[in-house]
């Protein structure tokens, strides 16, 4: 047990410093609990999450300029490609616009995340609509939802839960019918 110990830690201590050497976070999905590894993620502070994690991104951009400036530092190739595909997503009449956070577009998020998450994980979702009704009575304006739309018909919808100046992309969902490569992700 010793000896797995020693282990568990060097190697940890190896996995934080290649990241932090390269700038990345650290996460660890389905980590069995009452175990080593378990045991020394809580020392270091890890936090655990009933379902699976989710990944943060920090945006150091303001507009779709800035987007393509930021990737263009890493590939031209993903700067030219995202403006290729905006111009192709204009062309099949695709906007994106925020909507109010009323029963109305609560219950259509509800319905297009569902969906989303079936097709994406096979199975059920924790959250019923009834939970989506009561979140946006309870978060009122920091419950932010957006619509993508092709032509007047509604493709995709994306909730987030904003505290301040951050904001959690909890919800996305597309429909899954006649749905071209149309950038609407």
């Amino acid at each position: 047990a010793q000896d797995q110990q020693r282990w568990l830690t060097a190697l940890m201590d190896g996995i934080e410093r290649y990241a932090a050497q390269r700038g990345l976070g650290t996460a660890f999905m389905r980590i069995e609990k009452q175990t080593s590894e378990h045991a020394v993620l809580r020392e270091r502070g890890y936090l655990e999450t009933a379902a699976l994690p989710t990944t943060a991104l920090v945006i150091e951009w303001q507009d779709i300029d800035g987007y393509v400036a930021h990737l263009r530092r890493s590939s031209s190739n993903a700067a030219q490609t995202v403006r290729s595909e905006r111009t192709r997503a204009r062309k099949q009449g695709v906007t994106i616009r925020p909507v109010p956070a009323d029963e109305t577009n609560v219950m259509a998020l509800y319905r297009l995340a569902h969906s989303h998450y079936i097709h994406k994980n096979g199975a059920e979702p924790a959250y019923t609509p009834d939970f989506f009704l009561r979140l946006a009575a309870a978060l009122g304006e920091d419950l932010l939802i957006f619509e993508a739309q092709r032509n007047g018909s509604r493709t995709a919808m994306i909730g987030l839960v904003r505290s301040g100046e951050l904001a959690w992309a909890a919800w996305l969902g597309f429909e899954s019918n006649d749905r071209p490569d149309d950038f609407t992700y």
